[in-house]
């Protein structure tokens, strides 16, 4: 991000949030960014910005008396990082009158889905409600019989071009790992933005690394998949799916497969995702990071949304019998 788009995003939240008690703070640290300074490194110039940007994170978190500071915070500096004057009105995702059918089956019934930028939803619910093909449909994994996809205001094409570029724009990750055996760990994570996005190879790798790094994998880089425990592979997923650089994080069970001590490997990194304001759509048995992690928790049942909620509302007082019953056989346990 550049030194002015620094300087929006931290304007944006200051001016978005409080308008009133932060203008003049605001208005003084446009005229201090702004104004051309002598030589400051790049580096002191981030590390200014991150502290200015955890504080104020850290004030929003103590004075808002809902629990959305995050993601208005993260969605003030997207859109100021991007130049523009308010946040955008247009959905990361939006989804209008789905209708999906294995045959007979109608495996989702009717979807009207709208994702904010940088929104966590979680869709929790019985086997077969319909979680993963609703996951799977948002990057036509999944084909669907009626109704439209849209992935930041364009329409999702059936096929083409068209659709692998948008594709590359949506990062998964599914229970199974699906890394190629026979490449290393960084092969892995450097094919995609090669192959697709047209890297360099060497910048391709050098990205590859500071994933794996960020990921708690980056001494794994020269290794094989067999050769890595299961919650190391699924966060090599995890760092394959970023080094694309997605606008999107799609996230079908991906502890399911892994043993019990490794879940909370690859939800700390997930919820390392959340702080840095990535759009999220995760599907998961993990009630804990339900209501840690969400903005909105979507429960679904016979293929549709029979709930759309905040956690606290959801899991404190539910509104539906269907989710009231899942809830008492899940945390009974």
């Amino acid at each position: 991000m550049s030194e002015q788009g620094k300087t929006g995003a931290l304007l944006g939240a200051i001016l978005h949030i409080y308008p009133k008690t932060f203008t003049n703070i605001g208005f003084a640290c446009e005229t201090i960014l702004y104004t051309p300074q002598p030589a400051i490194s790049a580096n002191r110039t981030a590390e200014i910005f991150a502290i200015v940007a955890k504080f104020i994170n850290l004030l929003l978190k103590l004075s808002l008396p809902c629990e959305d500071y995050r993601l208005r915070f993260s969605l003030c500096c997207k859109t100021h990082a991007k130049g523009e004057s308010e946040v955008t009105d247009t959905p990361m995702i939006r989804m209008s009158g789905v209708q999906k059918f294995f045959d007979d089956f109608q495996a989702l019934k009717d979807i009207d889905l709208e994702v904010a930028h940088g929104e966590v939803v979680v869709v929790l619910g019985p086997s077969g409600s319909g979680k993963s093909t609703l996951c799977r449909t948002i990057n036509r994994l999944e084909t669907i019989e009626e109704g439209t996809i849209e992935i930041d205001g364009t329409i999702l094409p059936e096929e083409g071009n068209q659709l692998a570029k948008l594709r590359a724009d949506v990062g998964m990750v599914f229970q199974q790992f699906n890394l190629f055996p026979h490449l290393t760990i960084l092969d892995n994570v450097t094919l995609g933005p090669i192959k697709v996005r047209k890297l360099k190879k060497s910048a391709a790798e050098e990205r590859a690394m500071q994933l794996l790094d960020r990921v708690g994998i980056g001494n794994q880089a020269s290794k094989y998949p067999a050769q890595l425990s299961g919650g190391q592979q699924q966060r090599v997923v995890i760092a394959r799916a970023l080094a694309m650089e997605p606008k999107i994080m799609l996230f079908d069970e991906p502890t399911s497969a892994l043993d019990p001590e490794m879940v909370n490997e690859v939800l700390d990194v997930m919820a390392s995702l959340v702080k840095d304001g990535m759009t999220m759509v995760v599907v998961t048995h993990e009630m804990g990071f339900a209501r840690r992690a969400a903005d909105r928790i979507l429960f679904m049942a016979d293929g549709e949304i029979v709930e759309d909620s905040d956690p606290a509302n959801f899991f404190d007082n539910p509104q539906s019998d269907r989710a009231k019953d899942f809830l008492g056989k899940i945390l009974s346990h």
